[in-house]
């Protein structure tokens, strides 16, 4: 099929940049074409976040063989996937499989099924995602040396596994491994794991996943890769080798774009990473971006969807910026890691004078109650006037704790303010309300 196809707005990409903006877009009443090469969902829902949470759940609980853990995951990522196609049928958004290239003056070029031009009236939103970072000495070649994207599918069949990287994505398959008997060593070249992340929270979580068998290198340096017979060989730089049968290569993930495409239609890139206004308009008129190739925050699903929410309300005539100092994140290893907004070491940057207010798992009751003692809660605010810069926990339901502090920031609230709220008890969220006792220097179960 050749031809065009006129619309008020085209989308680029069908991951969680992209999607909820076509059924945003679609529900202010705009006409939307969404343009997609894979399955809708993106990294994100097919092998991404989705399959990993998954995992690490059935990790800790499932005996079965992987396969059939595998095969539940699956079915999973398919109702998953068919709930975005029904959507889009019943918000009456286009799906047009094949890839979707910018090509000036409005207009969208498909390569694919289709081989037709999206000419669109109101804004195009290219959110193209992104693909994981290669490097020469870490040769992927998907059977020894592993990207993560290889063991969404993968029956973990192996006993050892050196992680290149303590990231997110490191940390979270070093935990699903290590539930399944898989000897793990993770190697990370900075000082901590998690890199530019609280580093309170980084030692207690390196600590509790070396309790639980992960063994976990810091300021290591990988030199190079050797594939020995069956099995690879991971070559420090200060000499050391570590063997074994597998290793994963999570070092971080890049903007999948290409530069002379964007050039040509005037969008300008910086780092890898397309320009953007917090509006998240690009240096080219008509065209907005979002997601992992977008803006300057970080790679992380529910930033990509806030940004593409942005772009469309935007494009339709809204005013949406977005704030990258109140982005929550969260790593769902064992225990779980998360935090929002600014740490103390970030304060200190920007010259703010800061205090935190810290609780105790193991002070409180629920988390006796369940076993779960081991972390801690904290909470960082302004000196002067309480106000919350931030709040970062490690521990069990960790993610889900540090959303209190998240809803509380958007509405710009102090210490005093969130320390209105009644706490259920017995929760986890009472480790909210203890720390924020702390930070008044009320702290109940502080001796």
């Amino acid at each position: 099929m050749v031809g065009c196809r006129e619309c008020d707005v085209a989308i680029v990409g069908g991951g969680p940049a992209g999607y909820p903006a076509a059924v945003r877009a679609a529900r202010l009443g705009a006409d939307v074409v969404l343009v997609e090469t894979g399955r809708l969902g993106g990294t994100c829902l097919n092998v991404g976040c989705i399959p990993t949470k998954f995992y690490c759940r059935r990790s800790a609980t499932d005996t079965r063989p992987w396969r059939d853990v595998v095969a539940d995951k699956d079915k999973l990522v398919d109702e998953l996937v068919a709930g975005i196609e029904f959507l889009f049928a019943k918000r009456g958004v286009e799906f047009v499989r094949g890839r979707g290239r910018l090509a000036g003056d409005g207009e969208v070029a498909v390569d694919g099924d289709a081989n037709f031009v999206i000419k669109a009236r109101k804004g195009i939103l290219y959110a193209p995602g992104s693909v994981t970072l290669s490097l020469p000495v870490m040769p992927v070649d998907h059977r020894l040396v592993l990207e993560s994207d290889d063991l969404v599918d993968s029956p973990l069949d192996f006993k050892s596994l050196v992680v290149v990287g303590g990231g997110a994505i490191g940390l979270e398959w070093a935990t699903i491994c290590r539930r399944r008997g898989v000897e793990v060593t993770v190697v990370e070249m900075m000082p901590q794991v998690l890199p530019g992340l609280d580093a309170d929270v980084a030692r207690r979580l390196a600590g509790l996943m070396k309790r639980a068998g992960v063994k976990i290198m810091l300021d290591a340096k990988v030199e190079k890769l050797e594939k020995r017979g069956d099995g690879v060989a991971v070559c420090l730089s200060d000499g050391r080798v570590l063997e074994a049968e597998r290793a994963l290569f999570a070092v971080g993930r890049q903007a999948n774009i290409d530069e002379e495409e964007l050039r040509s239609v005037g969008v300008e890139s910086d780092c890898r990473r397309i320009k953007t206004t917090p509006a998240m308009a690009t240096t080219a008129e008509g065209i907005w971006a979002a997601g992992d190739a977008a803006g300057v925050g970080p790679m992380l699903a529910h930033v990509a969807t806030r940004q593409g929410l942005a772009a469309v309300e935007n494009m339709l005539g809204g005013h949406k910026e977005m704030d990258y100092d109140r982005v929550p994140w969260a790593v769902f290893s064992d225990p779980e890691a998360a935090g929002v907004g600014l740490n103390a070491n970030h304060a200190r940057e920007r010259g703010i004078a800061a205090r935190e207010g810290k609780a105790d798992y193991r002070a409180l009751g629920r988390p006796r109650a369940d076993g779960f003692v081991d972390g801690f809660f904290k909470i960082l605010a302004v000196e002067e006037d309480g106000k919350i810069l931030g709040a970062h926990a490690v521990g069990h339901d960790a993610a889900e704790i540090v959303q209190i502090v998240s809803a509380a920031m958007a509405c710009n609230a102090s210490v005093t303010e969130l320390g209105e709220f009644i706490a259920i008890h017995p929760t986890y969220a009472e480790l909210v309300a203890e720390a924020l006792e702390d930070w008044q220097g009320l702290a109940t179960h502080k001796p």
